[in-house]
């Protein structure tokens, strides 16, 4: 019962005014010589406090409400690391009372107490912790992801106060996580599937091919076919080399391109002298949809100086680089020592396909440019494209 009332004694022929004040059922006296005017000054001013306190109980029941019907775990830790107060939700959520939860540790609320543990420490280290994903264990030992924020409540310089932390139910996102894990995992499967039957029937097309040129006689015609297979191969090998690797995406550029020269050189073994090929290449990931041109265009400028720069079984070098350089822009570099390109020759518009097609895929599909330089000693393509 909250009031006040006063009332006038005599003692030792001294007039008192006694005020006496009850706050939750305590008695405050008040004792004072002074006369009736300072008597009325102080219970108006004890009425005022009267107001005060019960405006605040109004509040602290306001905010109470408030924090009960929040749907997140929402406590309190004191600093020896205690549940000093929690909410409705947390009640739920652990299966315990807000009796059975004050003064509990509060780690062991968590499925791994250490990770809770580890959490709480960085919230006295820096203050804070943000989206820590922990779990909070029902008493029943069902678990229910969280993420936990908390911060600290405590002036700069003194010691931590009394932490402040919430725990948000992920388990809805966590099970729609697991369902896209899944399902990604299912299309990729399905599409790894794919790429294998496309590079398998690559194959045949170009084993059919290689058994259809055993029965021609004319080399022209053969030739084609070899080119025809090769093409094939290159396209085939992007498949073969992103089914191997973990990101389908993408393929690893020194690994298809060492491949692909090996298969060339294969191809023309017969035909071919001492030829010596150094590769530099840098350990690059590249778009699987650009490195099919990328892939043709290799192969269009070795086999052509397989077949043309040395005559006779010369001996010979080739060389080729590929490496980034500036603005998001690869460079390929090849050139061979042998007899050259002759200057009546216009690669850009050359009856030959193999080389109309080095141009149309370097700046039709890889948006780059083709430089030529016919050197006395090497004929050096340089190609810009940009990265994918």
């Amino acid at each position: 019962m909250n009031g006040y009332n006063s009332t006038v004694v005599k003692k030792a022929n001294k007039a008192y005014t006694i005020c006496i004040y009850g706050i939750f059922r305590k008695k405050v006296v008040f004792m004072s010589e002074v006369g009736e005017n300072e008597s009325l000054a102080l219970r108006s001013r004890i009425a005022e406090l009267d107001d005060m306190l019960q405006e605040a109980t109004r509040r602290a029941g306001t905010y109470r409400g408030l924090i009960d019907v929040c749907l997140d775990p929402l406590f309190t830790i004191d600093p020896s690391g205690r549940l000093s107060d929690v909410n409705a939700a947390t009640e739920l959520a652990l299966g315990r009372s807000h009796q059975q939860l004050r003064g509990m540790d509060f780690s062991v609320c968590f499925t791994d107490p250490q990770e809770a543990l580890a959490a709480y420490n960085k919230v006295l280290r820096d203050g804070f912790v943000r989206n820590c994903l922990l779990e909070l264990r029902h008493c029943n030992g069902q678990g229910m992801p969280v993420l936990f924020n908390a911060s600290v409540c405590g002036d700069e310089g003194e010691q931590p106060g009394v932490v402040f932390a919430s725990a948000r139910n992920i388990t809805h996102r966590t099970q729609i996580e697991e369902q896209l894990r899944l399902s990604l995992a299912e299309k990729e499967a399905l599409l790894r599937e794919i790429r294998h039957r496309v590079k398998n029937n690559m194959q045949v097309i170009s084993s059919l091919l290689h058994m259809q040129s055993s029965y021609i006689d004319d080399e022209y015609y053969k030739g084609l076919f070899v080119e025809c297979q090769n093409r094939i191969k290159t396209m085939s090998l992007v498949h073969e080399k992103q089914n191997k690797n973990g990101d389908i995406s993408v393929i690893n550029l020194r690994d298809y391109i060492n491949s692909l020269l090996s298969i060339l050189f294969s191809s023309y073994r017969a035909k071919i002298g001492n030829i010596r090929v150094t590769a530099v290449i840098d350990n690059l990931l590249f778009d699987v949809e650009s490195a099919i041109p990328l892939g043709l265009v290799i192969n269009e400028l070795i086999s052509n100086a397989l077949k043309h720069a040395f005559p006779n079984k010369a001996e010979g070098q080739i060389n080729m680089s590929l490496k980034p350089v500036e603005d998001n822009y690869l460079e390929l570099i090849i050139s061979d020592n042998g007899v050259g390109i002759p200057e009546t020759i216009d690669i850009r518009n050359s009856e030959t396909l193999g080389l109309h097609l080095v141009y149309v895929l370097i700046e039709n599909q890889l948006g780059g440019k083709v430089q030529l330089d016919r050197g006395a000693s090497a004929t050096v393509f340089t190609l810009r494209f940009r990265k994918r």
